[in-house]
């Protein structure tokens, strides 16, 4: 393996924090963007100000745009919907005009979502198939032609994730409240399909990028489950008695308003065409992926 220095924006998240660790330990150089620099390695940005601080830079060869508030934080107001799109679009936009200063960049990761297609069809999604018309697929459309402004510097991939699984956060921790009650929801009607992906195979992927240089888009989507089966592969796997509940698709609606669609409909997204480019997933089901979730 070659030993290369990775620059990471948004290395603060949940898959940021896993994946500078995994990184750090095969030996490669890891520097994280940080609003708030304290650790070594860290750099100083603030994407609202366009700031960057460039010590350091020159160096970089691969960069990993991790960047972008939460899909499902808070509810999509106007001013929210500014936010989701700032915090990606923006953000890589002024890492783009730092690049073209990096003399030594040779790959750029970005991630992306796997949104993209809208919650139309019954067909398997894959990356040959166009983007949606809705907020979010419209919203990874424009973030993905931001990462395509690095193809003027260096070769780049797209990985389009899905719902990440850890017991660190993600997916899981919003469940949380409930299965300290021994609840397992689902929700609606329970047939919409959740697209997931375990957190070490997620960061294995990044590796593999780094590695193998794939170009284009990728499906970084482990399977695809309902949320009924999603509640009773979590009921099985914590190994204690609990009660599956059903929350009704109008309490969704209500609460969550248009961001709502994220929960209610789902969509089926192939992973074939990463896997043809070789990479092999470890946590290939639901059960297994779920097998190592602490226990609530």
């Amino acid at each position: 393996m070659e030993r290369k220095t990775i620059l990471i924006a948004g290395g603060s998240g949940l898959i940021g924090r896993a994946l500078c660790d995994k990184l750090r330990k095969k030996g490669h150089v890891v520097y994280v963007l940080s609003r708030s620099p304290k650790k070594a390695g860290d750099i100083f940005w603030n994407p609202v100000l366009k700031q960057l601080d460039n010590a350091l830079l020159n160096d970089v060869q691969v960069i990993i745009n991790l960047t972008g508030e939460g899909i499902g934080e808070k509810n999509w107001t106007q001013n929210r919907k500014v936010a989701l799109r700032n915090s990606r679009i923006e953000t890589a936009n002024l890492l783009f005009e730092k690049a073209k200063t990096m003399a030594h960049l040779e790959y750029y990761i970005g991630a992306s979502g796997v949104n993209c297609y809208g919650f139309e069809g019954q067909e398997e999604k894959n990356e040959a198939m166009p983007y949606g018309n809705d907020f979010l697929s419209e919203l990874v459309q424009e973030w993905e032609r931001a990462s395509d402004l690095f193809s003027e510097k260096c070769p780049v991939v797209k990985l389009r994730i899905a719902a990440v699984l850890s017991g660190d956060g993600g997916l899981l921790k919003k469940f949380q409240p409930l299965l300290k009650l021994r609840l397992f929801p689902f929700f609606g009607d329970g047939k919409q399909l959740l697209s997931w992906i375990h957190i070490d195979d997620l960061c294995q992927l990044f590796d593999f990028c780094i590695e193998q240089r794939p170009q284009g888009s990728f499906n970084a989507v482990s399977g695809n489950d309902s949320s009924y089966a999603f509640a009773k592969t979590l009921l099985k796997k914590s190994e204690r008695w609990g009660v599956i509940i059903r929350i009704p698709g109008w309490f969704i609606k209500t609460v969550f308003g248009e961001m709502s669609v994220v929960i209610l409909k789902g969509i089926r997204v192939s992973n074939a065409k990463i896997k043809a480019a070789g990479f092999v997933f470890k946590y290939a089901t639901l059960e297994d992926a779920l097998s190592i979730i602490k226990k609530p």
